[in-house]
């Protein structure tokens, strides 16, 4: 919308009055409008690498865009999904807006939100063009397969150490019996991307 102004001047008074409606920064608005390389959203499983979005964040900017996938992945979904507590709480708000029936539209949502970080993002939701695919329902769940795994292996990671500093015989039991839980789980999670 603001990229099919010419005026530069004008260009920026309507950008300087969308931020102050949305009480955002006028320089978020700038810096999505800038191309990026590539300019085709990436999904990455590593929040460090800059200009790719973690499978949390593209997930909740796909629901944001498509609210009525929410009945369809609500089973799959979880809090605990969410590593990041800013994400989860805007994870449970879309939740509990989507069972009372109000509006999940980003340019509502964002009113009730008070942390700038989340307003921020769910800005950059409004400002991002449809780039999901054609069928967000499995970009969902591709997501949500994505997610878990990142989780699996974080806890196996933990298991690991735990299991290699354990003295006490009971308690690495205990440990080896989590352990072949989450090697189940990574199988069955594996069967649904298969």
């Amino acid at each position: 919308m603001f990229k099919s102004i010419r005026d530069h001047l004008t260009r920026n008074l309507y950008i300087q009055d969308f931020a102050r409606k949305l009480n955002i920064k006028d320089e978020l608005i700038i810096q999505r409008l800038k191309p990026a390389p590539g300019s085709k959203t990436i999904i990455n499983n590593d929040p460090g690498e800059e200009g790719l979005q973690t499978p949390e964040k593209f997930l909740l900017k796909l629901i944001l865009k498509n609210p009525e996938i929410i009945p369809k992945i609500n089973n799959d979904l979880g809090i605990a999904d969410f590593s990041d507590e800013g994400l989860q709480k805007l994870f449970l708000m879309i939740l509990k807006r989507s069972r009372e029936g109000t509006s999940l539209e980003p340019d509502v949502i964002i009113n009730f939100i008070e942390d700038d970080d989340l307003k921020n993002f769910v800005a950059e939701t409004i400002l991002d063009a449809d780039e999901f695919g054609d069928d967000p329902v499995k970009t969902s769940k591709e997501c949500i397969r994505r997610i878990r795994s990142k989780r699996l292996l974080a806890e196996a990671e933990k298991l690991n150490i735990m299991i290699r500093n354990s003295s006490d015989e009971a308690e690495l039991m205990n440990l080896l019996k989590s352990k072949q839980a989450l090697i189940e789980e990574k199988r069955r999670l594996k069967k649904l991307q298969d």
